[in-house]
């Protein structure tokens, strides 16, 4: 949310948290989407710690000897920066840890770290420190206005209007920055310092070209046709209320024009 939103613009920004969470796409968010996102997760973090000990496979046989991870750990320690003696002391340090730490995957003491002992020491790390997974689900899942365990998109998108109505007091379709900054004095919170949007060179033509918006008891139909003989009775019938047309003229027309 930002000052110079569009709801037009809002309605397609919210259809992305949504289906990126929504991980089987059956337009509900679940438990699980949320038990997917997490082995999804998971895994990506067990390649990255596989891929970290194989980088010390420096003859790309898949096993990694002490000698190779001492070769590699002394390599990378020369990134500290430093001169002299406590500076060397630092790098040696660092290259011993660094040893010491990945050998704990030998665990048959054998001096060499194979396929089956780098899969289980990645094993033993399913996420880096700090992170919630399920933060974003349990925002999701609290838009569940019908309490049956899962968020449809319906849900969520009549949750995100009314935030969007909240921040848009006048009902103009734009936030504008008075409103913006209104909502989080509202909320007894600090505006956060965004720019305002600005709108595109197509917006600018779509906002001087928009059709006024209908009243809530109206129904608006656009039809559209290039030189149409006739309005077609079965579209005119049926419709549930009533339906009027008119002809109007245009010097740009060859033809009259229904509208």
């Amino acid at each position: 949310m930002a000052p110079g939103l569009r709801y037009y613009a809002f309605q397609e920004q919210i259809k992305v948290p949504f289906n990126v969470h929504d991980l089987d796409r059956d337009g509900a968010i679940t438990e699980v989407d949320r038990q997917r996102n997490r082995s999804k997760h998971e895994a990506m973090h067990r390649a990255h710690q596989i891929a970290l000990m194989l980088q010390a496979d420096l003859n790309s046989d898949g096993i990694i000897t002490t000698d190779e991870l001492t070769i590699f750990a002394r390599h990378q320690s020369h990134f500290i920066p430093g001169e002299g003696p406590e500076s060397d002391a630092r790098r040696l340090e660092q290259a011993r840890r660094v040893v010491e730490s990945r050998m704990r995957a030998d665990t048959n003491g054998d001096g060499r770290i194979d396929w089956d002992e780098t899969f289980a020491y990645a094993r033993k790390f399913p996420a880096a420190p700090g992170t919630d997974f399920d933060a974003p689900y349990r925002i999701l899942v609290s838009y569940d206005a019908d309490g049956d365990g899962k968020t449809t998109f319906k849900e969520y998108a009549e949750a995100m209007e009314l935030r969007f109505a909240a921040v848009d007091t006048d009902g103009d379709g734009v936030t504008s920055r008075a409103e913006f900054d209104g909502y989080w004095q509202r909320a007894g919170l600090p505006a956060p310092r965004v720019n305002e949007i600005q709108p595109s060179y197509d917006e600018k033509l779509a906002i001087e070209c928009a059709v006024p918006k209908a009243g809530k008891d109206l129904r608006f139909v656009l039809f559209n046709g290039h030189e149409p003989l006739a309005l077609s009775t079965a579209a005119l019938g049926s419709q549930d209320e009533e339906t009027r047309t008119r002809s109007s003229s245009s010097p740009a027309a060859s033809r009259s024009i229904w509208s």
